[in-house]
């Protein structure tokens, strides 16, 4: 787990998924998820993504929770070596309580 200043905790992740436009839509590209939390995610892309834009993402924890098309807001695009480094947030409460209950599972079966 990582621990800063965040209202919620990280736990650090190493996993893909897909980013699209929009729900129903085009494909942007595959991303790897450096950490997870509650409220949020830190992907790492080869697609350049502004502050305040929404996407949506698909990805799964422990292989047993899949999420599809949840939509997420660019908070902040940082570019790395050859990548970009982007902090999301979750858009609705609805997902954010998923997240907890995946994350708590997990959490629970590694102990």
């Amino acid at each position: 787990m990582i621990l800063d200043q965040r209202t919620n905790n990280r736990v650090s992740f190493f996993v893909g998924g897909d980013l699209y436009r929009d729900a129903e839509g085009e494909k942007l590209g595959r991303v790897v998820i450096r950490d997870i939390s509650y409220s949020g995610l830190c992907i790492e892309t080869l697609e350049p993504l502004e502050a305040g834009q929404t996407a949506y993402l698909d990805f799964e924890i422990a292989g047993r929770f899949s999420f599809r098309r949840v939509p997420v807001m660019v908070a902040r695009t940082h570019p790395g070596a050859g990548s970009y480094v982007t902090g999301l947030n979750f858009h609705r409460g609805e997902d954010r309580r998923k997240i907890r209950h995946a994350l708590a599972y997990t959490i629970e079966s590694s102990s």
